[in-house]
């Protein structure tokens, strides 16, 4: 780590991501990010590193290569590796290969992916310091309180309802029992039974 400027290079390990995720969050902590800010630095940073973990060298040994940068408004953090390369798209083969890349690219402000197969790989993400949300000349944009979701009612209602609301249900940190409460809310919301949906359609 020189001045803010952290560095990282270890074995592309499952283990090592949290490590890596752990350090990220103490130079997040140094710059003054707030807490949400963090948690969503931490998971972008994971998900590029198990990217590496994953597809990079093919179960071989290899390192993984992590640099944080600050600037002035965004932390720029670059993750590479030494192997075959990737892919971000999603193949009959490889069916896990870059389900982690939309997730980054909610939540960062912008990343990119360099390199190919046999050179190696870059996965460049930009994180601003204040949520994109506020970058609007320093005015938060107008944003729903309530999260609104619209689907025919059918076989694909309960596992889609079940995860959304469970999902909500961790974000408020409820109790198990509570989350257990959860599940039942989910079966009964999306049972068609006896339930008349507007044209159709099932609104929460």
């Amino acid at each position: 780590m020189t001045g803010r400027e952290l560095r990282l290079t270890l074995p592309a390990t499952p283990e090592n991501v949290i490590v890596v995720r752990q350090a990220v969050a103490g130079l997040g902590e140094a710059l003054g990010l707030s807490r949400p800010r963090i948690d969503d630095l931490k998971t972008v940073v994971s998900e590029a590193c198990n990217n590496v973990v994953l597809h990079a060298y093919e179960g071989e040994p290899g390192p993984l290569e992590v640099v944080a940068q600050p600037r002035s408004d965004e932390l720029e953090v670059q993750v590479s590796d030494q192997g075959k390369g990737f892919r971000p798209h999603a193949t009959d083969a490889d069916p896990s290969l870059g389900l982690g890349l939309p997730l980054i690219a909610a939540l960062s402000d912008s990343f990119e992916i360099s390199g190919g197969a046999g050179h190696g790989s870059r996965t460049t993400i930009r994180f601003g310091f204040v949520p994109p949300e506020f970058n609007n000349n320093g005015t938060p944009t107008e944003a729903p309180e309530e999260l609104e979701i619209a689907m025919t009612p059918g076989e694909i209602a309960k596992p889609v309802l079940a995860r959304v609301i469970g999902a909500l249900a961790a974000r408020a940190e409820l109790s198990v029992d509570r989350l257990a409460d959860t599940v039942l809310l989910g079966d009964a919301v999306s049972s068609s039974e006896g339930v008349d949906f507007a044209e159709g359609r099932l609104g929460i």
